[in-house]
């Protein structure tokens, strides 16, 4: 996904919607984003993206297991 053509809104709800299950998955036994290393790894690479744009975020909290 090439998220230079994304639009800021866009962006923005997508990286915030990895966070929220980010968060919720601390919460329950079973794990969703939070586990998938190919999400984090994407994830961690949209705030270089929302930088340049100078879009404010909330940042992700990851687990450290």
């Amino acid at each position: 996904m090439n998220v230079s053509q994304m639009k800021d809104e866009r962006l923005l709800l997508f990286y915030d919607n990895v966070r929220q299950q980010v968060v919720l998955d601390g919460n329950s036994p079973y794990r969703f984003a939070g586990a998938g290393a190919g999400v984090r790894a994407y994830a961690e690479k949209l705030p270089e993206e929302m930088d340049k744009r100078h879009i404010r975020y909330i940042p992700i909290d990851w687990p450290n297991s």
